[in-house]
């Protein structure tokens, strides 16, 4: 086994770990449902069109259909959504959705500018983004609740510490919020990859 390919399984170990101090997956409603139609229709759109929606979507209905559109796919989505922060919810006004393959997706330049412009607008937009781990012969065989790989938190880590948008959360702000939807389940990931964390710390 080469050093790169230890590298990378020591990284991905440490991230399930890292995912015990991530929060327990949602537990939608039914009223929550009221998602499935409007974040359908908008990933029926050409990626990285901007759909607006008649009327917000609270963030578990958002996160609700996100999953119900992606739970069988055989590649991963994401689905990223544009709104207000309200209360302890937020209010997503706009979606933008690109597809990826069986075993990736990335942030598109064009979206992650999107988003920034969004997130800058004002002290309260919010933005959530989502992505979906379809079903392999790991995740089908543990029946694991969403964990967000290394590369997941290394674009966490990209966009959520980036000043604007840290300084902006800490104050009671809008913040960027990472979602992954797996196994039936969504779940938000918040937790620096810890093998980072431990080796920031060994440094002072």
């Amino acid at each position: 086994m080469t050093q790169d390919m230890t590298d990378k399984i020591t990284r991905e170990i440490s991230s399930v770990f890292s995912s015990a101090f991530d929060p327990d997956p949602i537990v939608f409603k039914e009223a929550d449902e009221v998602g499935v139609r409007p974040v359908r229709n908008a990933c029926k759109k050409p990626n990285g069109m901007r759909h607006t929606l008649k009327k917000p979507l609270n963030r578990n209905a958002f996160l609700c259909g996100c999953l119900d559109f992606t739970e069988e796919e055989p590649i991963e989505h994401l689905i990223v959504g544009l709104g207000l922060k309200h209360g302890s919810s937020t209010k997503v006004c706009g979606i933008l959705h690109s597809t990826g393959s069986e075993a990736a997706v990335s942030v598109p330049p064009e979206i992650q500018s999107v988003i920034e412009t969004h997130l800058n607008s004002e002290h309260r937009t919010e933005v959530l983004v989502f992505h979906n781990h379809p079903a392999n012969p790991v995740n089908t065989l543990i029946d694991n609740s969403p964990i967000a790989s290394d590369a997941d938190r290394r674009i966490w880590a990209s966009l959520f510490l980036k000043p604007s948008a840290l300084i902006k959360a800490l104050m009671g702000g809008g913040a960027i919020r990472f979602h992954i939807g797996e196994n039936r389940f969504v779940a938000e990931f918040r937790t620096p990859q810890l093998l980072d964390v431990i080796k920031h710390a060994a440094k002072h």
